[in-house]
C-alpha cells in the first residue's frame, strides 16, 4: 500500500464485500459438468485486472504514486454552492454529520452516496478519475479501489452514469465494474436454451446512454461487447465484437458463434483469440489470468465435442498447469487437491478419456516433473504436471504395466507427496516406487515360489500392500476412489454415466469411459482387489490351518470397513468369506468377532501342518 492517502485506505473488510468486488471470475469450478452453459457463458475479465489497464502507465512520473494520488484527492472537492443546496435538501446543514465535514470528499461519500459527492464538478471527478487510472496502471492498489467506488457510487442514478460517460476513460471504468457486477453465469437452465438474462436497470441504463451517444465512439469496444453479451444483447455484443480485432473480442464471437450452432466458426474464433492472448504471466497480458485459463478450458471442451481428445487434454492442461502467481483470478498454478481450477477437467480426461498409451506420450511431450523443495522451504504445493504423472502412474499399475509406471511415481523423500501412516496416524514421506516395487516382487513370487505355501504367504503381502497403499499406487484420482481429495467426498470431481448425456458429447467419448471405469466399479475399489488377492492366497493354505481362517479374517475386515454407499456388495463379499470359513475352516478362538479381531497368520506353522499330512 503506497503513502498517500487514497480514497480507500480504512475500508474494512465487511465494507469491501458490500461493494459487490469481482477478486476473480464467477466461474464453475468444473467446465465439463455443464458443458453447453459453460461455453455459452458471459466471458469476464476482472476489475482489478481492467482498472489497471484503463490507460498506458505514464513514464514521465517515473512511477511516483503519491504525486498521482494527491492530485487526484485534491479534485475530489465539492463545489460550495452545489454543496450547500444539497446539504439543505438532505436536511443536513444544521448539524451536518462529522463525514461531511471536510473539505474534500473520500472513500463513505461515494460508497454512501453523499451529498459531497453529488457536489463534485463532472470535469474534476473525470480528471480525478485519470489519475486514479494512472496510479492503478503504476501498480498501485489504493488506486483500484479508489476506482471501484467512484464507479459503484455513479451507477446507481442515471444522471451520474450520463455526466460521466462522454469522457473515455471514464466510459471504459463503469463498463468494466458493470460486467464484473453483474452475476458471473446465466443459470445452466437459462444458458443452454440461450435464455437472456434480467439485467440490472442501471445497467442498461448505462448501454442505452452509451448507444445514444453512438457506438462509434465507445471506449473500450470489446468491454461494451460483454456487458452487451452478459446482458442478453447478442445484436449488439454481435456489432460491438466485430468492430475489434482484440483476442477478447474473438472470444466473444466464439461464443455467439455457438449460440448460433456454429462449431466450426466458434473453432475458428478461439484460435484467433488463443493467438493474441501471451502466456500467463506475460507483461504483455491483455486480459487476467483467470480469463486466459478459461479460455483454454474452453476450447478443450469444444475439441472433445470434436472428438479431438489429445487436443483436449492439451488445452484443459494449458488451463490447469499455469505458472501465474494470482490465487484471486485462479491462476495459482499449483495443485491443492481440488482447490485448483480445471484440474478437475484435466484429471476426467487424462483418467477416463485417452488412452493409457495416449496418456503416456503426452506426458512425456509436456508434464515434465519438478523438482521436490528443500527442506527449508515452507511449501508443500506441487505443479498439475506432478499431479498428472503420479495419475499415469497408477493407470499403469492398473494396466500390469508396473515397469513403465516406475519412473512416473514421485521420487523417496519428497514431502510433497506425504501418506498418512496407517498405525501411527502421522504423515510422512511417501517412498510409492519401493513400495511398487515391494508389490510386483510379491505378485511374481505368487508364480516362482517353490511351495503353495510360499505362494500363499506372497499373494498375502500383495494383499496387505495393496490395502494399505492401494489408493497411492492404484487409486482412480476421480470416482471410485478420488485420489484427488485423499479419498474423500467431491461434487466437482469426475462424472457419471449420466452426466454425459448433455450436449458437446460424443458417443466416442462415452465409449471411451465404459472403456475405462474401475474394477469392480466400488468406492475404493482397491480394497476388493486386496480381499481376492487374500481369498487367492487362501486357496493356497490348508482349510484346517489357522492361517486360512487368519488370512479370510482379514480380508472380511477390509470389507468390513466401508464404505456405507457399496453396502449391497460388501455384505454379499462378507458373508461369502465367513461362510467359506465356517465350511472349509477350523475352530480357531477368536472367530467370534470375525473380521474384527484377527490373528496374524502363522504360514510357518502352515507349512508344518502342511508337511504332516504328506503321505
Amino acid at each position: 500500500m503506497y503513502k498517500h492517502k487514497l480514497m480507500a485506505i480504512g475500508v474494512t473488510a465487511s465494507l469491501i464485500g458490500a461493494t459487490v468486488w469481482a477478486c476473480g471470475p464467477e466461474f464453475s469450478p468444473q467446465l465439463l459438468d455443464q458443458r453447453a452453459a459453460n461455453l455459452k457463458a458471459p466471458p469476464l475479465n476482472t476489475f482489478a485486472f481492467e482498472a489497471a489497464h484503463l490507460v498506458k502507465p505514464s513514464a514521465s512520473k517515473d512511477g511516483n504514486h503519491d504525486d498521482y494520488g494527491a492530485q487526484a484527492l485534491a479534485l475530489l472537492k465539492p463545489n460550495a454552492a452545489v454543496y450547500g443546496k444539497l446539504l439543505a435538501a438532505a436536511n443536513l446543514k444544521n448539524g451536518t454529520p462529522p463525514q461531511e465535514q471536510r473539505s474534500a470528499c473520500d472513500w463513505r461519500s461515494f460508497y454512501n452516496a453523499t451529498p459531497c459527492a453529488d457536489a463534485i464538478a463532472p470535469n474534476d471527478l473525470k480528471q480525478a478519475i485519470t489519475l486514479y487510472a494512472e496510479d492503478a496502471a503504476q501498480g498501485s492498489e489504493s488506486a483500484v479501489l479508489s476506482l471501484r467506488f467512484i464507479a459503484y457510487w455513479a451507477l446507481q442514478e442515471n444522471a451520474r452514469t450520463q455526466a460521466l460517460i462522454d469522457d473515455p476513460v471514464a466510459q471504459r471504468l463503469l463498463v468494466t465494474y458493470a460486467v464484473a457486477r453483474m452475476s458471473g453465469e446465466l443459470p445452466n437452465h437459462e444458458a443452454a436454451k440461450n435464455t437472456a438474462p434480467k439485467p440490472d436497470p442501471s445497467l442498461l441504463a448505462l448501454v442505452q446512454a452509451i448507444e445514444l451517444r453512438g457506438i462509434d465512439r465507445v471506449a473500450g469496444t470489446e468491454s461494451l461487447a460483454a456487458l452487451a453479451y452478459k446482458m442478453g444483447r447478442f445484436d449488439l455484443a454481435s456489432t460491438l465484437a466485430n468492430k475489434s480485432s482484440a483476442p477478447y473480442a474473438y472470444w466473444i464471437r466464439a461464443k455467439l458463434a455457438l449460440r448460433a450452432g456454429d462449431i466450426a466458426a466458434a473453432t475458428a474464433a478461439y484460435a484467433a483469440a488463443a493467438r493474441g492472448f501471451p502466456k500467463v504471466g506475460d507483461a504483455t497480458l491483455t486480459v487476467d489470468a483467470g480469463s486466459v485459463q478459461r479460455m483454454r478450458g474452453e476450447q478443450g471442451t469444444l475439441a472433445l465435442a470434436r472428438g479431438e481428445f489429445v487436443e483436449a487434454m492439451r488445452y484443459l492442461y494449458e488451463a490447469a498447469n499455469n505458472t501465474a502467481d494470482d490465487w484471486n483470478s485462479y491462476s495459482d498454478g499449483y495443485d491443492y487437491g481440488n482447490i485448483i481450477n480445471y484440474a478437475s477437467d484435466a484429471s476426467y480426461v487424462a483418467e477416463r478419456v485417452l488412452t493409457v498409451n495416449e496418456l503416456k506420450t503426452f506426458v512425456d511431450a509436456h508434464a515434465q516433473a519438478s523438482s521436490p523443495p528443500g527442506k527449508k522451504e515452507a511449501s508443500y504445493a506441487r505443479p498439475y504436471a506432478d499431479t498428472l504423472r503420479w495419475l499415469l502412474a497408477r493407470r499403469l499399475m492398473r494396466a500390469g504395466r508396473y515397469a513403465d509406471a516406475q519412473p512416473y511415481f514421485p521420487v523417496s523423500g519428497d514431502a510433497r507427496f506425504s501418506v498418512v501412516d496407517s498405525q501411527s496416524g502421522k504423515s510422512q514421506p511417501a517412498d510409492l516406487r519401493a513400495k511398487a516395487i515391494e508389490y510386483v516382487q510379491a505378485l511374481r513370487k505368487t508364480s516362482s515360489a517353490r511351495t503353495k505355501i510360499d505362494k500363499a504367504e506372497a499373494r498375502y503381502q500383495a494383499a496387505l500392500i495393496m490395502r494399505s497403499s492401494g489408493m497411492e499406487l492404484f487409486g482412480y484420482q476421480q470416482g471410485p476412489d478420488f485420489a484427488d481429495v485423499d479419498g474423500g467426498y467431491s461434487p466437482n470431481s469426475g462424472h457419471s454415466p449420466d452426466d454425459l448425456k448433455q450436449p458437446f458429447v460424443t458417443a466416442a467419448e462415452r465409449k471411451r469411459f465404459a472403456a475405462s471405469v474401475a474394477k469392480p466399479d466400488l468406492r475404493f475399489h482397491y480394497r476388493y482387489l486386496a480381499a481376492e488377492h487374500a481369498a487367492a492366497a487362501a486357496d493356497l493354505l490348508p482349510p484346517h490351518s489357522p492361517a486360512f481362517a487368519s488370512v479370510l479374517c482379514e480380508a472380511t475386515g477390509w470389507m468390513m470397513e466401508g464404505p456405507g454407499e457399496s453396502g449391497g456388495e460388501r455384505l454379499k463379499r462378507i458373508h461369502a468369506m465367513y461362510a467359506r470359513y465356517l465350511k472349509q475352516g477350523a475352530y480357531v478362538p477368536w472367530a467370534d468377532d470375525f473380521g474384527r479381531h484377527c490373528e496374524e497368520p502363522d504360514f510357518d506353522a502352515a507349512r508344518h501342518l502342511a508337511s504332516k499330512s504328506k503321505p
